[in-house]
């Protein structure tokens, strides 16, 4: 099995129904389906067991788990569902999100990879309005400072990578991002696909809560190098209660130093 794609769900139908549309339709088929449904009471449940009774008669059926129970929260839900991950990568495509077209994952996997993370462009989607995020063709430590971040909808990421480190549940936001961060500061390979691989639907807790947002991602960039010389609760601290670009410019100066000395 070269992929598992996760969907995350909570109270979310209309985009649970398009990122199924989108997943079934894939032109390339080697892949498994894990949702993991928060409990929803919006009729997305009733929507998921609809399709796992069509999927279950049909001859391409690759939704090997699915669930809907309470969780503590969408990386405590991703996390539940790595615990199902079968394949050699993983993508989550969480509802809402999509492919960015039909024959995506077969351009994506027309060759064999020994990188870590692979990682392409996406699309936001916000109502009628479409921006095309093109990301650097090489991602590292200080694209991350200056917030080139990749997006998990348009990453894959090979599953024992994904297992050793799982997602920090204390963060609301920025897991990922803290992921992305520990990933390259442990040394792992990253390869830039040059082609749209999702579009994401904006709209959700990090598009539409920036400040929240801002914090979160500052915490995440931070952790793995600055925990280093400083301690993580000093990090937390400088990052919660910065109110102005300066105490910014002090915490990236300390990193570009940290970092200097430990790669020296």
């Amino acid at each position: 099995m070269t992929l598992s794609i996760v969907t995350i769900n909570y109270n979310n139908l209309e985009g649970l129904r398009r990122t199924i549309d989108s997943v079934l339709s894939q032109t390339w088929h080697d892949f498994e389906w894990i949702i993991i449904d928060g409990g929803s009471t919006d009729g997305s449940k009733e929507l998921i067991e609809e399709t796992a009774e069509k999927l279950a008669s049909s001859e391409f059926n690759p939704l090997t788990y699915w669930c809907s129970e309470p969780d503590k929260g969408i990386y405590n839900a991703m996390n539940k569902g790595i615990g199902h991950c079968n394949g050699e990568y993983v993508n989550f495509m969480n509802s809402g999100d999509s492919f960015f077209e039909t024959t995506t994952l077969e351009k994506v996997f027309n060759g064999k990879y020994s990188e870590e993370v692979l990682y392409g462009d996406v699309v936001f989607q916000d109502k009628e309005k479409q921006h095309y995020n093109k990301l650097p063709n090489n991602i590292t430590i200080l694209s991350y400072l200056h917030k080139s971040f990749i997006n998990h909808q348009s990453s894959f990421i090979r599953r024992e990578t994904q297992q050793k480190h799982l997602y920090d549940e204390t963060f609301k936001i920025s897991a990922d991002t803290e992921f992305f961060m520990y990933s390259l500061t442990q040394g792992a390979k990253f390869k830039y696909l040059d082609m749209p691989i999702a579009i994401y639907a904006l709209g959700g807790l990090s598009s539409s809560n920036l400040t929240l947002c801002h914090q979160d991602e500052n915490i995440a960039i931070t952790k793995n190098l600055v925990e280093q010389f400083l301690p993580w609760e000093f990090t937390y601290f400088f990052n919660f209660y910065r109110r102005n670009d300066f105490c910014k410019k002090i915490i990236h100066f300390l990193i570009r130093i940290g970092w200097f000395f430990r790669i020296c």
